[in-house]
């Protein structure tokens, strides 16, 4: 999803990083996002290969260092070596992880990956959430909202991510959007939602955020597990879902053996958890897309993958 670059002044990260004690030998471009900016450097003093990326939100970047206290052999999420500001910004400096983004394995190498990203998956559920709440937790480790169902809900209204969202996002919406974001707002009413395990997820991992490499054995070895902004308690489903949701997007997703791979006893009412986790998606994402006229055009396609899955 294309949309503002942030503008970075190569010359003063490099004296800002000096100033915290590293010595970068050059900046090299590794990815940006929304309003966000990564290089790669080698610290020559640490003589150890890293990152800076340079954003608007310093606790999506303090959430990653939150994260990387979970890090196992299943689980690689990179060290944070630093958070700190930057001008009008900020930055963080973690441990560098190879490899390229995972939607661009393509469909054969991604069925290589699977094993591996099911194991990091499964690990991630077996993590106790260490605040209470639903929804992204924010740097004292709490949820913002008392039960899934309020979770998912809010996606509707106007205080969801404020910052990036017009409070009156559902005003003036084409006819057709509109109808598609009330059905959905009805739909998501008759779910049943009573059993739902509360679990950490990261709910980001497509859009550059896990590396892999293909090391030369039976399976490519994942590297890297980052940008936990997104990261929330919520139904582990979601994972999956976000994988469904953005399929045609990625159309190497090897979604069948995926869902294979992580197959484990679900309450009964999985079917409805999984509707309530695309509705969180997709309505999420047409506010966001109505609400940004960079992308708006953006949200009509997104709409119609909800009523797709959904069968609205």
């Amino acid at each position: 999803m294309n949309g503002p670059k942030l503008e970075v002044d190569e010359t003063a990260l490099v004296a800002r990083l000096v100033e915290l004690g590293m010595q970068p030998d050059e900046l090299v471009p590794a990815g940006e996002g929304w309003w966000s900016r990564c290089y790669a450097f080698t610290d020559t003093v640490a003589d150890e290969r890293r990152v800076v990326r340079v954003g608007l939100r310093r606790e999506y970047f303090e959430k990653d260092a939150i994260a990387a206290t979970w890090a196992c052999p299943d689980l690689p999420i990179p060290a944070v070596q630093a958070v700190d500001g930057f001008g009008e910004h900020w930055l963080a400096v973690s441990n560098y992880a190879a490899g390229e983004p995972l939607e661009h394995l393509g469909a054969e190498r991604f069925n290589l990956v699977v094993p591996q990203l099911a194991r990091a998956l499964t690990a991630l559920r077996t993590i106790e959430p260490p605040g209470a709440g639903w929804g992204e937790f924010d740097l004292t480790g709490e949820g913002r909202y008392p039960t899934w169902r309020s979770y998912v809900a809010a996606a509707f209204g106007a205080s969801f991510d404020p910052e990036f969202r017009r409070a009156d996002w559902r005003v003036g919406l084409e006819p057709s959007l509109a109808t598609v974001v009330d059905a959905s707002e009805h739909r998501l009413a008759e779910l049943d939602l009573g059993e739902v395990p509360r679990r950490i997820v990261h709910a980001d991992l497509l859009h550059g955020n896990v590396h892999v490499v293909d090391d030369g054995t039976a399976e490519l070895q994942m590297t890297g597990i980052f940008d936990w902004g997104a990261g929330a308690y919520a139904d582990p489903l979601l994972e999956l879902a976000c994988f469904e949701y953005w399929k045609p997007w990625h159309p190497g997703i090897d979604l069948a053996g995926l869902s294979e791979a992580l197959v484990q006893p679900e309450p009964g009412n999985a079917a409805d958890r999984r509707i309530a986790c695309l509705i969180l998606i997709g309505i999420s994402h047409v506010a966001f897309t109505s609400s940004r006229p960079e992308v708006a055009e953006q949200a009509r396609p997104i709409a119609d993958r909800l009523v797709e899955l959904i069968d609205l």
